[in-house]
């Protein structure tokens, strides 16, 4: 079907309002919908044209969606404000622009979407909720261009960008699945014929199986517009064909500066042998390597010998983000838990310490089930005692990688009561994270 509206689907779409205003089980309840007219007429057409122009389907879908509206209170969702852990920090996504027809560009940052915290934190209903305000938003993206054309927008198109696919992890957790199924369906019912073309981009080979969990719950009608691509970019001359370059952030080879920093980042794949090429720290020898596997941290003690020493870190992930935190005392945070996309940008940092003693730096993966991580990084201790000038950059700790040793015996100090194994390291970073979380 054509993007714009003919004058005979505009008849169709008096004849459904007139169906409805007589319709015993919605009255006139669809005038709620607000007095944007090209808002309401897109409404209409979107549910003509999935049931092929017969009124009479059309009608039944259309109550069903009513009602639908009514019982989840659709008409206040713009007003309603998330929950703290359902941030667009933590979960992503903006509208970038239209395309060369006016249809809106959504952007999503998939692969960042921890579906499975979601279960984790009791907030399910709230996700669910999150995505139909996404939604809601990209209707009402489609009502404003339809009324600056002076035309019907009923299509719009959506990029999922999952670069860090963490978020995969969900995919082991029951409720998860039920989640991501439940808004597929949703969006299956109550959103008909709004996808113009969806682009599933830089995926693995896990995502195959992944999506092939989902593929049964979506018609083929949808299914024909999803184009799913691997790394050889081959999705970008599709995707700048029917979006003018201005209208998409860098991620997607475009201008456009994205409110979601992650957007304004270029996708950055190297291979191992050239990943110390990347790291601009004069010298890549003074960098160490370890290999993180999924489901793992490790956790590297200092030992500050005098008060106000300062401690010094960088580092930079192969590909995808890692946890990093540090530790004083075992009990005591220094640097609170959060996960960076230290993959293509240099992360650095440093702390005053204001007493001796163990400072812990834990680099955690334990949130990936899918990924091991290669983390290069570099710790410099520097006191502030006049007699002292020289830095420190050493290594101490115990690893519980299988990357092998690369420093000297005498900077390596394994603990001998291992308290910080994997085991500690996730029970005090869930901790923290409810304590931060409620």
């Amino acid at each position: 079907m054509s993007l714009q509206a003919s004058q005979h689907e505009m008849e169709m779409v008096a004849q459904l309002k007139a169906r409805l205003e007589n319709n015993d089980q919605v009255g006139p309840s669809w005038l709620k919908l607000g007095d944007d007219a090209a808002l309401v007429d897109l409404m209409f057409l979107r549910f003509l044209r999935a049931r092929d122009l017969n009124l009479n389907k059309a009608e039944e879908m259309l109550t069903k969606y009513l009602k639908w509206r009514e019982e989840n209170e659709i008409d206040s969702l713009h007003a309603w404000t998330p929950p703290a852990p359902l941030s667009r920090k933590n979960y992503p996504y903006e509208i970038t622009g239209v395309d060369k027809e006016g249809c809106p560009v959504l952007v999503v940052a998939f692969g960042q979407w921890d579906i499975r915290r979601v279960c984790e934190l009791g907030v399910k209903s709230e996700y669910i909720r999150y995505v139909d305000q996404l939604f809601a938003n990209v209707t009402q993206a489609m009502a404003a261009s339809s009324a600056e054309r002076s035309n019907i927008i009923s299509q719009f198109i959506i990029v999922f960008v999952p670069d860090d696919l963490a978020a995969f992890r969900q995919m082991s957790c029951r409720q998860a699945v039920d989640a991501v199924l439940e808004t597929v369906r949703r969006f299956e019912a109550n959103h008909p014929e709004t996808l113009k073309r969806a682009f599933v981009i830089d995926t693995p080979k896990v995502f195959q199986v992944i999506f092939s969990g989902i593929r049964p719950f979506i018609n083929s009608k949808t299914l024909g517009k999803v184009l799913i691509a691997g790394g050889s970019r081959e999705w970008l001359p599709v995707l700048h064909d029917l979006v003018e370059p201005h209208n998409l952030p860098a991620r997607l080879g475009g201008s456009y500066v994205s409110k979601c920093e992650i957007f304004n980042k270029t996708r950055l794949r190297t291979s191992p042998a050239s990943t110390l090429q990347r790291v601009p720290s004069g010298d890549s020898a003074a960098f160490i390597c370890r290999t993180i596997p999924a489901g793992n941290s490790i956790s590297i003690e200092y030992h500050v010998s005098s008060p106000r020493t300062q401690l010094s870190w960088t580092f930079k992930t192969e590909r995808w983000d890692i946890g990093f935190s540090i530790l004083y005392d075992a009990t005591q945070v220094v640097v609170p838990f959060s996960r960076l996309g230290s993959d293509d940008q240099l992360q650095s940092g440093s702390v005053l310490c204001q007493h001796s003693g163990i400072y812990v730096l834990v680099f955690d993966n334990t949130f990936s089930r899918w990924r091991s991580k290669v983390v290069q990084y570099r710790v410099v201790l520097r006191s502030e005692d006049e007699d002292n000038k020289d830095d420190k950059e050493v290594e101490v700790g115990f690893e519980n990688d299988d990357a092998g040793d690369t420093s000297s015996e005498e900077n390596v100090q394994v603990m001998e009561d291992n308290k910080w194994t994997n085991e500690k390291v996730a029970e005090r970073r869930k901790s923290l994270l409810q304590t931060l979380v409620f």
